[in-house]
């Protein structure tokens, strides 16, 4: 159970560092510079730009309907997958205490 608990920070962690590490290699007015500039691949002009933090996202949409996204592919899988280990990890931490307290005759708080 222990360890379960150990994992819970490391995982915070984990999803903490893919999110800034996403974001700062986004870094939201170097990708609207870099699809402006064309420095992207695309075969027309820069229509607009959709984006968010949560899932984090800047996508370039051009004029002929391609898109870039300058979010790193790896960010929102490894930050939601460590946001779902670290509930596996309380969740299975809990009912292994429960199940413990219950062998020994001691009644769940």
């Amino acid at each position: 159970m222990t360890a379960l608990w150990t994992a819970v920070p490391l995982l915070f962690g984990l999803a903490l560092l893919a999110y800034l590490a996403g974001g700062a290699l986004t870094a939201v007015g170097e990708v609207r510079e870099r699809c402006a500039q064309q420095i992207v691949p695309a075969s027309a002009p820069l229509d607009h730009m959709d984006g968010g933090f949560l899932p984090l996202h800047w996508t370039c949409v051009f004029e002929d309907g391609t898109t870039y996204e300058g979010v790193p592919s790896w960010t929102n899988p490894v930050v939601f997958g460590a946001l779902g280990g670290i509930v596996v990890c309380v969740v299975a931490s809990l009912v292994m205490d429960r199940r413990f307290r219950r062998s020994v005759g001691k009644s769940p708080t």
